[in-house]
């Protein structure tokens, strides 16, 4: 088979369902701020979780260097449907303050 015909194959129209991604949540998530951090902070984790909320990877990244740099970062988090669980998650990362 030329590559020419093998490619003209898969390139066949998709279904346009979206099987195997996880169901978007209703909710618009909640609004947070952050404030300070402790020793042993997963910045990493911190960068992920602020990812998953919404933001591209150099947002999250400058969030997270601005809160070790001692500012206070104001963030909506999509994947939270309240605060009381999004501070949870965010104090065992090693965030001091989450404030509503």
């Amino acid at each position: 088979m030329s590559r020419a015909l093998k490619y003209a194959d898969s390139a066949a129209p998709q279904d346009g369902t979206r099987a195997g991604s996880p169901d978007r949540s209703a909710s618009s998530g909640v609004s947070v701020t952050l404030e300070g951090w402790k020793p042993g902070l997963n910045k990493v984790r911190l960068t992920q979780l602020l990812r998953d909320g919404g933001n591209d990877l150099a947002v999250a990244s400058r969030m997270t260097g601005d809160l070790l740099d001692g500012k206070s970062v104001t963030v909506r988090l999509q994947q939270f449907d309240n605060v009381p669980a999004a501070r949870s998650v965010l104090s065992e990362i090693g965030v001091e303050t989450v404030r509503a």
